[in-house]
């Protein structure tokens, strides 16, 4: 489905099966185990439904909104999250509940159904640390987490970037963030940094 919908409007950077089974399938499901089970999930800037729609199908959320503001894209996501459900349904699986959000990120921080009510926030290749704290952190319950996709060139510019939004992150309540390794060898450059909403 994606190869079909990326040839019309440009989903993905990765043009051939294998590279988007890995770049997106595989790197997204990198996350699992951070996804507490039966979590609320809200995946910012989805696009292709990565990582958002991966982590919902893998079993362990409870309910996930998928957000993008480009109207083509919030519609391919709306025809995914149909199909990946119905296909749940007919292999006698009970599918999470999944919603498509057409709206910019920055108008569900006031919005009270979105305010502070997720468990889980994700964010992947969209904007640097600072922008993402600002925009994801207002969306979690205490004690939730915020999963940014990240990638490390080896020169220091992942930890400058952290640094430079480590006031911001203090600011709106979170924690330190935690820059963990992705283990799969063809991702070794590839690091998820989670931020934890304090209490």
């Amino acid at each position: 489905m994606l190869t079909v919908w990326h040839q019309a409007i440009n989903l993905t950077a990765h043009r051939t099966p294998e590279r988007m089974a890995l770049e997106n399938v595989a790197d997204s499901l990198t996350a699992l185990p951070f996804v507490p089970p039966g979590c609320r999930l809200i995946d910012l800037g989805s696009g292709s439904g990565y990582p958002g729609l991966a982590l919902a199908v893998a079993g362990l959320v409870g309910e996930a909104a998928l957000v993008d503001s480009i109207r083509k894209k919030a519609r391919f996501l709306a025809v995914a999250a149909h199909a990946v459900s119905d296909a749940m349904r007919a292999a006698g699986g009970t599918p999470p509940t999944l919603a498509v959000i057409d709206s910019r990120a920055e108008e569900l921080t006031s919005d009270g159904d979105h305010a502070e009510a997720w468990d889980l926030v994700t964010v992947r290749a969209v904007a640097r640390m600072k922008r993402l704290a600002e925009l994801a952190l207002p969306l979690l319950r205490p004690g939730g987490s915020l999963i940014c996709w990240k990638r490390d060139d080896g020169r220091g510019s992942l930890a400058r970037e952290l640094e430079e939004a480590q006031v911001t992150v203090g600011r709106l309540g979170g924690r330190r963030p935690e820059v963990h390794q992705v283990t799969l060898a063809p991702l070794a450059d590839h690091r998820l940094v989670l931020v934890r909403r304090q209490h």
